[in-house]
């Protein structure tokens, strides 16, 4: 949905982007340039830009003042299923079949971080909408295999996993998850999941950080439990430059610089200085406690900020099928379902309870989304059907 709540767009297997007036339910535009099925699609707040993903690997930033590509972002290698964008500031997030998720930034189309660390494909991504009472955002990962994975956003540090369990009466393999959602202050997230149910997570009020031992000279500790401390003795910085001329003889580079303090040992470069190497695995810092060369990257992702743990809240039930999409009203007292026994629910926030089922596609509802002004509902399904659904009177208008 445009935030102008004036269009809204759709992505198909045909290859193609449609853009659909929201009154009138006229096609205003398609758009064609994908190689494969269109997986995934949003919309900037503030800049004219639709973004795509597909089942070719490729992520599409469209202009919509000129109706064309003007940004590839490279790196999936596999189709990418799902993306979504940063609530405040201009970085995209996509994930895909190839296990991993990626952090863009959107205007430079760089990499700032790939969270690795599920087994199978991503099948949905996004940010933690802003909350006065949280200091700090995190990211949420959600895989086809029942995987769950927070993240926090600015180091891509994953500070905690989840592993969905399977209601009883369902299969092990209907452990995964198709979709996720903050609801709008961001404290709660909501899933939809292929045991038929939704579970809602909310953070632990009750969690406390806790600290044993001195901590005055630690500065992080990455997930591998590689601890990276102040700087060492200055003696021990020289024996180390030894090692880094050592290491850039390897590699065919030229060493150009280090830190007698040892804070930073070296940097790797080539052509005679004019170039640093990009890859940050050659900027190197020393390990007090193991006194080994380490990638300066760990100084960059060595201090996230500590979040309280996620924990499940609440189970609803009611789908007799896999449960495919999840929308949020604006006004967070309720939310919707769709499933694959070609329903849609209404459920409400607070208390879990059912309000409305809504029928009348013929297949799979795949997709669905809340209007922020008019009493609208939009789903689109496998039945190659869009509707809207006016709320008023629970009936499709177009």
């Amino acid at each position: 949905m445009e935030p102008g709540n004036e269009w809204f767009a759709t992505g198909s297997s045909d290859r193609t982007i449609k853009l659909w007036e929201l009154a009138s339910g006229r096609l205003k535009l398609t758009l064609t340039g994908h190689i494969s099925a269109v997986r995934a699609l949003t919309v900037s707040h503030r800049q004219p830009y639709l973004f795509s993903a597909g089942e070719d690997k490729q992520v599409k930033c469209w202009d919509l003042e000129y109706n064309k590509v003007v940004r590839h972002y490279h790196g999936h290698l596999s189709g990418v299923y799902c993306m979504s964008l940063h609530p405040t500031i201009d970085i995209l997030l996509t994930g895909g079949r190839d296990a991993t998720a990626r952090v863009w930034d959107m205007r430079t189309k760089a990499c700032i971080h790939t969270l690795g660390g599920h087994t199978n494909t991503v099948a949905d991504i996004l940010t933690q909408a802003p909350n006065p009472q949280c200091s700090c955002l995190v990211h949420c990962t959600a895989g086809d295999n029942g995987s769950l994975h927070f993240w926090d956003w600015k180091t891509g540090y994953n500070f905690q996993k989840h592993q969905t369990t399977v209601q009883p009466g369902s299969l092990d393999s209907e452990a995964g998850i198709f979709k996720c959602l903050f609801d709008v202050s961001g404290c709660r997230l909501l899933t939809a999941e292929a045991d038929k149910t939704i579970k809602i997570y909310k953070e632990d009020d009750t969690a406390v950080l806790c600290s044993d031992g001195p901590t005055q000279d630690i500065l992080g500790m990455q997930s591998v439990s590689l601890f990276v401390c102040s700087a060492p003795h200055p003696q021990i910085a020289e024996n180390v430059a030894l090692t880094l001329n050592s290491l850039a003889l390897i590699l065919k580079r030229t060493l150009l610089s280090h830190s007698p303090t040892g804070a930073n040992v070296g940097d790797i470069y080539e052509h005679a200085g004019k170039d640093r190497i990009g890859l940050p695995s050659q900027t190197l810092v020393l390990s007090k406690g193991t006194q080994q060369l380490v990638p300066r990257r760990a100084l960059q992702t060595v201090r996230p900020e500590w979040h309280p743990p996620w924990k499940l809240m609440r189970v609803l039930s009611g789908h007799l099928g896999w449960v495919r999409c999840i929308a949020m009203e604006p006004g967070n007292e309720w939310f919707a379902t769709g499933s694959s026994d070609r329903t849609i629910k209404l459920w409400e926030l607070a208390s879990g309870r059912l309000k409305l089922t809504l029928t009348g596609h013929i297949s799979a509802v795949r997709a669905l989304t809340v209007s922020h002004r008019q009493p609208y509902l939009f789903s689109a399904g496998e039945d190659k059907q869009v509707k809207c659904w006016d709320l008023e009177y629970n009936k499709v208008r177009h």
